[in-house]
C-alpha cells in the first residue's frame, strides 16, 4: 500500500471522526483539516498531516502543520493598498515531533498520541490566535512579519499600537537592514496610513 493511501486509511479508522465531534471537516484527501475560527469575518483554523519523502511500504513518517487564514484581510489589503496580500495567512506554526505508522505499530494508542497533540498544542495555538490584535502581539513580538503586525493592529482598531510597531520596525531594520529583504518597503507603506489615522 503506497504511504498516503496508509495513511488516509489510518485517519479514516482512528481519528476522523473525533476531529468532526471538534468542528473540523475534512478534506477530500484526508489529510487537511479545518474549522472556522475567531471573528465574525472569517478566520478560518486549519492543519494538515506533511508526510515525509523516506516513507515508503514499509511506513510513514508524518508531522502536523497549523495556520490560522482570513479571507477578511484579503478584503481589506485590498481596500486599503490597492493590491492583494501575498496570502492571507493570519499566523502559522509546526510541532516537530513525528508520528511513526507501521505494520507493528498499536493503531488506536497512535491515534490517541495523534489526538492529544490536537488537544493540547493544536487548539491551544488557535486559541492564542483568536482575533487580530493576537496575531498582532505574536508578530511583533517574533520581530519578523512587521507589515502584518501593523495591519492586524489596525484591523484591531488599535492605531496607537500600530504606529508603534511601524516605528520599531523602521528603527529595527535600519540596524540591519539585510534582517528581511523588501521589508522596509512594506513598512514604510503603511506608515502615511497610521499617521492618517493617529495624527502628531
Amino acid at each position: 500500500m503506497r504511504p498516503l493511501e496508509r495513511l488516509e486509511k489510518w485517519v479514516d479508522a482512528h481519528v476522523r471522526d473525533e476531529l468532526e465531534a471538534l468542528g473540523f471537516k475534512g478534506s477530500k484527501g484526508g489529510r487537511e483539516f479545518s474549522r472556522k475560527h475567531g471573528p465574525k469575518d472569517g478566520f478560518t483554523a486549519t492543519f494538515s498531516l506533511s508526510v515525509s519523502k523516506y516513507s515508503d511500504a514499509d511506513g510513514v513518517d508524518f508531522w502536523t502543520m497549523w495556520a490560522v487564514e482570513s479571507n477578511g484581510y484579503g478584503k481589506w489589503h485590498f481596500l486599503r493598498y490597492g493590491e492583494k496580500p501575498v496570502n492571507v495567512a493570519i499566523a502559522s506554526t509546526y510541532f516537530p515531533h513525528h508520528f511513526e505508522l507501521r505494520d507493528v505499530t498499536d493503531q488506536v494508542e497512535l491515534g490517541r498520541e495523534f489526538m492529544r497533540q490536537v488537544v493540547e498544542e493544536g487548539l491551544a495555538f488557535f486559541a492564542s490566535i483568536s482575533s487580530y490584535a493576537d496575531a498582532a502581539k505574536t508578530l511583533r513580538a517574533g520581530r519578523l512579519q512587521w507589515d502584518k503586525a501593523i495591519d492586524f493592529y489596525l484591523l484591531a482598531k488599535e492605531p496607537e499600537l500600530a504606529r508603534a510597531t511601524a516605528a520599531e520596525a523602521l528603527a529595527t531594520l535600519a540596524e540591519k537592514p539585510s534582517q528581511i529583504v523588501g521589508m522596509e518597503l512594506q513598512v514604510a507603506k503603511r506608515r502615511p496610513l497610521v499617521d492618517l489615522l493617529l495624527p502628531l
